[in-house]
């Protein structure tokens, strides 16, 4: 798991829970790479081009999800799974260059 701002919090390392990309949530799983506006954007795009239909409903049920739809070790499933796994790369990384240098992606880019 990632250490978001509610585990380090849970974990006594920080009191500061905000999401840095909306200053308006708490820095969770599900808010960080679901709920915020250009995550959710992010992932309802790669669900329509790996034609995964269905909507985004919370960190833990997407993992189960996948795990169950993308377990046949085919061509066309290794590349679903490199494509959300860069996703999950590119959220994470998003969120640390808003943390540690104070820069924000806007939602329509």
């Amino acid at each position: 798991m990632l250490a978001t701002k509610d585990r380090l919090c849970e974990w006594g390392i920080t009191t500061e829970v905000k999401c840095n990309l909306c200053y308006s949530e708490n820095e969770t799983m599900e808010h960080l790479f679901f709920k915020y506006g250009y995550t959710g954007y992010i992932w309802e795009r790669l669900q329509q081009y790996c034609k995964l239909c269905r909507g985004n409903s919370g960190w833990h049920e997407e993992l189960e999800w996948l795990a169950k739809h993308l377990k046949k070790d085919d061509f066309i499933n290794q590349i679903k799974k490199i494509v959300l796994g860069f996703a999950v790369y590119s959220i994470w990384k998003e969120r640390n260059k808003s943390q540690f240098q104070s820069t924000m992606k806007a939602t329509d880019t």
